[in-house]
């Protein structure tokens, strides 16, 4: 039976969302008749393979609540590590889907890469980092200078690639290599998507995700600032992933702070499965980024993607490849701009329907998920990338 390995640093089963999209491939291979490989750092016992849905899942990730010294320990030559696991105990695969952080350990080492005998190598591509993400412009920063030094060196020899966005894939099929283009796809939650929007009552909106410098969370809680009176007062404002801490740095005064603390509750890092129940309890959920930012351009967000599949209309700006599949007043409510007060506008939408037309809305959401962000679209892309070597 041919074999893959999927070679990372994540989470699994599904303690991040790099781990959701590796997880949501491996479908496509266990229907082509692959065995299915995980290597990555997640909470299952350290080196023990476990059987997790017909995949062997394995974690390098050694003490499990680690004070200060076992965290350091933890990632101690943690790249290095997790390759020399893998070419001592699973060289005989027949694919390496990478993490293309691992680029540069393997590429400066050939006598690693080529033990892998027979393996053809799949990188996913899912960010092109921009300097204003990081303090210093990403002088000091392991993980931007990864990612600007593999976008700037994979060719068509190291490998073949599936490309996030349009962006990535132009920019690696004028290198010449081997490309398809996958945005962040999922398997399809059977989950009910009744609407409990209430006309003339609160409307629920929910934030999933840690902002750092990549999402534009403060300005969208400025344009909550910006609505009158009585939209505000109907305004209820889930943010997973950060909490009131993080809001105390973000430049507002204390009246802001005052004021938005009427509608906007914090929850900090939960549970995957409460994040879900999050989802199916609100009407829209809210993104926004810059349209000029590399990293906005090359990216495609998680949150538009989770947010879909749980039939929820996002409210956002179009950037990157959004706008193939996001339809204004249909499945979202489009941000035409990506400042304060573009989005304060998009906002008024959500305050004006009826029932059944936010249960239309809704039902548009989950139809994109299912037909045009579900892993099966691909097939045969994926088909095409795999069938030569």
């Amino acid at each position: 039976m041919k074999k893959v390995l999927f070679l990372t640093k994540c989470k699994f089963p599904d303690g991040d969302a790099s781990s959701k999209r590796y997880w949501v491939f491996s479908q496509y291979f266990k229907d082509r008749g692959y065995d299915c490989v995980f290597l990555g750092f997640g909470d299952t016992p350290y080196q023990k393979e476990v059987q997790i849905d017909n995949s062997k899942v394995i974690s390098l990730k050694r003490y499990k609540k680690p004070n200060l010294i076992q965290k350091v320990l933890n990632h101690h030559r943690l790249d290095s590590k997790i390759i020399e696991y893998a070419l001592e105990h699973h060289n005989d695969v027949d694919v390496v889907f990478i993490d293309p952080r691992f680029f540069k350990k393997l590429n400066h080492n050939s006598k690693r890469r080529n033990k892998f005998q027979k393996a053809m190598f799949i990188y996913s591509i899912v960010e092109y980092y921009s300097p204003c993400e990081y303090r210093f412009n990403g002088l000091f920063s392991k993980g931007f200078k990864e990612n600007i030094h593999y976008n700037s060196h994979i060719l068509p020899l190291d490998g073949k690639i599936i490309a996030i966005s349009s962006a990535l894939e132009d920019m690696y099929l004028k290198r010449g290599c081997e490309v398809v283009r996958i945005p962040f796809v999922v398997n399809n939650t059977n989950v009910s998507i009744q609407s409990k929007y209430s006309e003339n009552g609160i409307v629920k909106f929910i934030y999933c995700g840690n902002p750092r410098a990549k999402d534009n969370l403060p300005d969208i809680l400025r344009a909550f600032l910006l609505l009158d009176d009585n939209l505000f007062k109907r305004s209820q404002v889930s943010i997973l992933g950060v909490d009131q801490t993080w809001l105390k740095k973000q430049g507002f005064k204390k009246a802001e702070i005052n004021r938005l603390k009427q509608i906007v509750h914090f929850y900090g890092r939960i549970p995957f499965k409460k994040v879900i129940e999050f989802y199916l309890n609100s009407d829209f959920s809210l993104l926004l980024r810059p349209f000029n930012e590399r990293y906005a351009k090359c990216g495609f967000p998680t949150k538009i993607s989770e947010s879909l599949e749980y039939g929820v209309p996002p409210v956002t700006n179009y950037t990157s490849d959004l706008g193939l599949y996001l339809r204004d007043g249909i499945n979202s409510f489009e941000v035409k701009g990506d400042d304060v007060h573009s989005f304060a506008k998009a906002l008024e939408n959500c305050f004006n329907l009826r029932l059944q037309e936010h249960q239309n809305m809704k039902n548009n959401a989950k139809k994109t998920s299912i037909e045009e962000l579900n892993i099966l679209c691909f097939y045969d892309e994926l088909d095409k990338l795999t069938e030569n070597k």
